[in-house]
């Protein structure tokens, strides 16, 4: 007879055996990123950090498959919840959802950290918002790109077998009976407790955050202990909390203008009915006789540390962050709407300037070497006079 204990033992077997290949899965991911991405050198420098890399790696990688194990759960919840008020009942149902769930996650968070894998390979950092703009800039584009520059077929093979594999190993552990002793069936019902502890990921004040991958002085140490996923989900918060860049009209509306013609009455103090006599142009823009015309100097300034929104907060009187570049914002033409090149100053400089995907070029042989992919080419071309200051004020 199936009884309640019985399928909650089901349920426990079932998922111990779904963590402990997910686990594997984890862990060797994060060995193949240690060997491809961290030298033996910085191991051995940072070897007192490496028990500590590994401990909260682990703790990422139980947190990430705990969430992974929540659907199992509720479905056994509902199932069994159901089941009180059906008279012909049914337990076959967990069975058959662990048996294509389970599967289908692993080959799931396999895509995921081999993408994040790829993903570092390309900007030197796990997935982040950056990632959610390909979805943006033609993302077909982008696949055959990939599918030119990586082994996509090898990989697909490897997901193809890895997906029978799995099935197989799980066809043979849900054909099986189970058949709990005492201490098992005791055992077993920690198995609720730990998934919650496991889910948080700490026993302290905080959860498990972003902040305990954080180990290390060495940035490299550090990249090898949170796994794909769990910086994935990190985007998607980043993703909802980033400052969003509202339209025209959006912000006319928030504004409480119905249109922009009526916001330029106000700004220029004329009625809406001068202000419709023009084109908005005509309000917008100064008018200069081709005679005044000079040749527009080009600047592109980059500044560490610097992000967009942080020029909303200069305040003159209160708050001057700009200093004496704020004339030269008011007179010339700004544009403010930049995607950084990468992390860390110096690699800005060497992307933005050689258009080059290689760290610490400037350090190299090759720093004397012109490239066709400079950015003061096509300036030259045009007759300009290209200089490149660098200071610390």
């Amino acid at each position: 007879m199936i009884t309640f204990k019985s399928r909650y033992y089901r349920l426990v077997t079932e998922s111990l055996w779904f963590f402990l290949l997910m686990l594997v899965v984890f862990t060797a991911a994060r060995f193949v990123f240690i060997g491809h991405y961290v030298g033996a050198e910085t191991l051995s420098h940072n070897a007192d950090s490496l028990p500590t890399m590994f401990f909260n790696g682990l703790r990422y990688d139980v947190q990430t498959i705990s969430y992974f194990l929540l659907p199992s759960v509720v479905y056994f919840i509902v199932e069994s919840i159901v089941n009180l008020f059906v008279k012909k009942r049914k337990y076959a149902g967990l069975t058959k959802f662990n048996f294509w769930y389970f599967p289908i996650s692993m080959i799931l968070a396999l895509i995921v950290l081999i993408v994040d894998h790829q993903f570092y390979a390309n900007f030197n950092t796990h997935i982040s918002i950056v990632f959610f703009d390909f979805l943006n800039e033609k993302p077909l584009l982008l696949l055959k790109t990939m599918w030119l520059e990586n082994h996509l077929g090898w990989v697909l093979v490897a997901l193809v077998v890895w997906g029978s594999l799995v099935s197989f190993v799980f066809n043979r552990v849900l054909a099986q009976k189970a058949k709990p002793t005492k201490l098992k069936n005791y055992l077993s019902w920690l198995y609720l407790p730990l998934l919650f502890l496991f889910l948080r990921g700490s026993l302290g004040t905080f959860p498990l955050r972003l902040e305990n991958c954080y180990v290390s002085t060495d940035m490299e140490i550090n990249a090898c202990t949170p796994n794909g996923f769990f910086m994935l989900i990190n985007a998607f918060k980043e993703k909802g909390e980033a400052f969003s860049h509202l339209s025209p009209e959006e912000s006319l509306k928030q504004a409480g203008f119905k249109s922009i013609e009526e916001a330029l009455s106000v700004y220029f103090d004329q009625p809406v009915d001068t202000i419709k006599k023009y084109p908005v142009e005509h309000w917008l823009y100064p008018h200069t006789s081709k005679k005044d015309l000079k040749p527009l100097n080009v600047v592109l300034i980059l500044t560490e540390s610097w992000s967009n929104h942080l020029m909303d907060f200069n305040r003159i009187d209160k708050f001057d962050l700009l200093g004496p570049m704020a004339k030269h914002l008011k007179e010339d033409l700004m544009f403010r709407n930049f995607q950084s090149s990468g992390n860390c100053t110096i690699d800005c400089v060497e992307m933005v300037s050689v258009n080059t995907p290689y760290n610490r070029l400037f350090t190299s042989k090759y720093k004397n070497t012109p490239f066709p992919t400079s950015i003061a080419l096509p300036f030259n071309a045009a007759g300009y006079n290209s200089e490149f200051i660098s200071g610390i004020d």
